[in-house]
């Protein structure tokens, strides 16, 4: 048993999730330039490689993501914010 399972965490459940995310997050890098067009300067919500929300408040999304998704779901939904074209991000 690893300590995930140990500390009462399903791991099959979270390697799902973490294997939704990623391929998530290579849909959304894959249709950037469109991306970047529809949804600059606004979070976006990934399911099932389809935008399901959008909006300028991280907040504001996942309170309305809530309203539509069981908790289950929203575990497997990837939020991120998508920059403008030309953006540059420093760290």
């Amino acid at each position: 048993m690893g300590i995930l399972n140990d500390l009462g965490v399903d791991e099959n459940r979270l390697t799902g999730i973490v294997k939704k995310h990623d391929e998530s997050m290579k849909w959304m890098y894959e249709n950037m330039e469109n991306l970047q067009k529809s949804y600059a300067s606004k979070f976006i919500a990934i399911y099932n490689k389809k935008i399901v929300g959008s909006d300028a408040k991280k907040t504001e999304l996942f309170n309305t993501l809530k309203q539509k998704y069981t908790d289950d779901e929203l575990e497997e939904i990837y939020i991120d914010f998508i920059n403008p074209k030309g953006y540059i991000l420093i760290l």
